[in-house]
């Protein structure tokens, strides 16, 4: 089995100053870092080349959290958290640009801080992180204009209101997006969520909640509404209504205490693109195939690395943000960042 294996160093590469990023190649992954984002091939974790992140306005330091790559062959990034920003790069151009909105802040939590992105409109979670000062739901980025809005601020058919906030976001080709809901016990730390939120990615009308058989820490769906979910050792699969109907377990093997999947992105071809973090020190990308349950591990760091995205063929897939949180430096995984 080929595997990319490397410590830190690896991805130290980084493009000389001045330097232009070459093209992204569809099919590649990207591996996210605090502040650069790696290149590699799917089928065995290759190395392609580096991209520094930019930082976001006012910043001295870029912070990425997820990635999505849009049809166009554009890349977003999760950038920062309080205040949070959307960082696009795009290649044709070799160009940062940068996208908030009033409010917009989310956790230091490897499985919040996601990202979703089509040709139209980038949509990322909004977290409760200070209220009332500060927003919640979800943030809409229209990409011709940079016009941002919020919504899906509060619970679906509640009364009075009651202010919800997400931890993950995606994006379907018929035009719908989803929400996985922040859950949290009463000392403020995130659960996994058995909650998923669906709305009109157009007019931003509420559609339906999907009930998870299982909490999940981070989501995918694919075009047939099945639903991928990272779980506490390793992944889980469900279908369009959040009945369970497989799981497939992270090789734990070496673990001393995490071993859990961070988040899961499907492939194309119907395969499963997903993060493991391990400790002491030590996260993977897997690919899954549902078809037969084998497990193919593509890269491994002794480091920690945050988050991959699947980069698209140019416009002919469904424009899905394929985006994978890992292992974050800061902090207990769930716990509430002050």
């Amino acid at each position: 089995m080929n595997v990319r294996f490397c410590l830190l160093s690896c991805v130290a590469v980084a493009l000389p100053l001045g330097a232009s990023a070459a093209p992204l190649t569809p099919g590649n992954v990207l591996i996210v870092e605090w502040d650069t984002i790696m290149e590699i091939t799917l089928a065995n974790g290759s190395f392609v080349q580096q991209i520094p992140i930019d930082p976001p306005p006012g910043e001295f330091f870029p912070s990425g959290y997820d990635a999505a790559v849009d049809g166009s062959g554009r890349m977003t990034v999760f950038n920062e958290v309080s205040p949070a920003w959307a960082s696009t790069y795009d290649p044709a151009t070799d160009q940062w640009s940068h996208s908030t909105h009033p409010g917009w802040t989310s956790r230091a939590v490897a499985s919040h801080g996601g990202i979703a992105v089509n040709d139209t409109y980038i949509f990322a979670p909004d977290q409760e992180t200070n209220r009332p000062a500060m927003g919640s739901g979800l943030i809409r980025i229209r990409r011709s204009d940079d016009f941002s809005e919020r919504f899906a601020e509060t619970l679906p058919g509640s009364s009075p209101a009651v202010p919800i906030g997400y931890t993950d976001a995606a994006v379907t080709s018929d035009g719908r997006v989803f929400g996985l809901r922040l859950v949290e016990d009463a000392g403020g730390f995130s659960l996994p969520s058995t909650f998923v939120d669906v709305y009109d990615a157009s007019s931003l009308a509420f559609s339906e909640t999907i009930l998870l058989d299982r909490g999940v820490l981070a989501f995918d769906v694919d075009a047939a509404g099945r639903i991928a979910g990272a779980v506490d050792g390793g992944v889980a699969l469900f279908d369009d209504a959040g009945s369970f109907v497989d799981e497939f377990p992270a090789d734990c093997q070496g673990a001393t205490s995490l071993c859990e999947g961070m988040d899961v992105d499907f492939l194309p071809d119907g395969r499963l693109l997903a993060a493991i973090a391990k400790t002491p020190g030590f996260s993977e990308a897997v690919v899954i195939d549902p078809s037969d349950s084998n497990v193919q591990s593509i890269f491994r760091t002794l480091g920690f690395f945050h988050t991959a995205a699947v980069i698209p063929e140019p416009s002919s897939v469904p424009l899905l943000a394929l985006s994978i949180a890992l292992f974050v430096l800061a902090g207990p995984r769930h716990r509430r960042q002050a």
